[in-house]
């Protein structure tokens, strides 16, 4: 029968807590990476929808047409156009 003297119970705990750790930090970097990426996207949808609306309403469409067309409320469009 093996015997695990006091020392090597906590050197196998500590190994054990070290990679859970490790596992933990791997876990949460993806999740940062994965995060990041979703809210590049979303910056950049939210970008190109604002650039739509900034040149709509510069070629002559009111508000309520380019909220019909794009399907954002009103409210957003004359916002963004007047934070131009």
């Amino acid at each position: 029968m093996l015997m695990l003297t006091e020392y090597d119970k906590k050197k196998h705990h500590k190994a054990i807590r070290d990679e859970g750790r490790e596992e933990g930090f791997e876990e949460g970097r993806a999740e940062g990476r994965a995060e990041g990426r979703e809210e590049g996207r979303a910056e950049g949808r939210d970008e190109g929808q604002r650039e739509i609306i900034l040149n709509m309403h510069q070629d002559g469409y009111p508000a309520s047409e380019i909220s019909k067309l794009t399907h954002i409320p009103i409210d957003e469009i004359e916002e963004i156009i007047k934070s131009r």
